[in-house]
């Protein structure tokens, strides 16, 4: 089954959490690189963690989240922009693909990618953001 990336990060994130990595030809370290970048997307899906920040969340070397990182541009699900500033060279920008089809099967089954945030209320929400942004200007 073919699925395109979701609007919101919280959808996105949850697609990656329900795909089954050797159906994408990933390993587990790829998917869950791809995960971590998806918790840092902005609107446009982009992101600037460093592979620092990025072996830190995940416990691998930074080696391991270079090459992984390398194997998902490779593989079209992001895209990857060396970015400098004045001082020479920064973390790199990654874009995680909007119009890549994801191979992931009986996603519709799997009740992660379907489910809204409810909050303690009952309240239901598309994403957390939105929980903590209506109580904010509440």
């Amino acid at each position: 089954m073919n699925i395109t990336i979701s609007k919101t990060q919280f959808e996105f994130t949850n697609e990656i959490l329900a795909l089954e990595p050797k159906k994408m030809n990933i390993s587990s370290t790829e998917k869950l690189i791809l995960l971590q970048l998806s918790l840092f997307i902005d609107s446009s899906r982009r992101c600037f963690p460093s592979h620092s920040k990025l072996a830190q969340l995940t416990g691998f070397s930074k080696s391991t989240v270079i090459r992984a990182l390398d194997k998902l541009v490779v593989l079209k699900l992001i895209n990857k922009k060396k970015r400098s500033n004045q001082y020479g060279n920064t973390s790199n920008l990654y874009e995680l693909l909007p119009k890549t089809k994801i191979k992931a099967s009986k996603i519709k089954n799997n009740a992660a990618a379907v489910i809204p945030f409810i909050s303690t209320d009952g309240r239901k929400f598309d994403c957390p953001a939105d929980f903590y942004l209506q109580g904010v200007s509440s």
